[in-house]
């Protein structure tokens, strides 16, 4: 059986599984993916309206991965406009990298050498 290709900055709608019924876009970020989950096609994080989650993805294999696990059906729907999320901060960007490259290398203590 041949799973349809996940869609970038395309919003979906989740058929089965745990989420089923929830909405679902991914965004590229540089060599990685976030996941955004939401109850509505607004993905804006209002506890008391909606539920909303985001999940940071490292590559291609993980994202597949994740779909097969938590999101097997999904129906792209490129008549949903996307939502726009805000940019990180140059700060926020720092860290991250600092993060990754902690995750890639099994080290925290090489930076703290300085």
């Amino acid at each position: 059986m041949n799973e349809p290709p996940i869609k970038l900055n395309t919003v979906g709608k989740i058929g089965a599984g745990q989420y089923a019924g929830w909405y679902v876009v991914v965004v590229p970020k540089e060599d990685s993916y976030i996941v955004y989950i939401c109850t509505d096609t607004t993905f804006v994080f209002n506890p008391a309206e909606r539920e909303c989650y985001d999940e940071w993805v490292m590559n291609a294999a993980s994202l597949e991965g994740v779909f097969e696990e938590k999101y097997p059906d999904v129906v792209w729907d490129e008549g949903i406009t996307p939502p726009q999320f805000a940019q990180p901060s140059e700060r926020t960007s720092r860290l991250t990298e600092r993060l990754r490259t902690r995750m890639n290398t099994g080290s925290a203590s090489d930076e703290n050498q300085d």
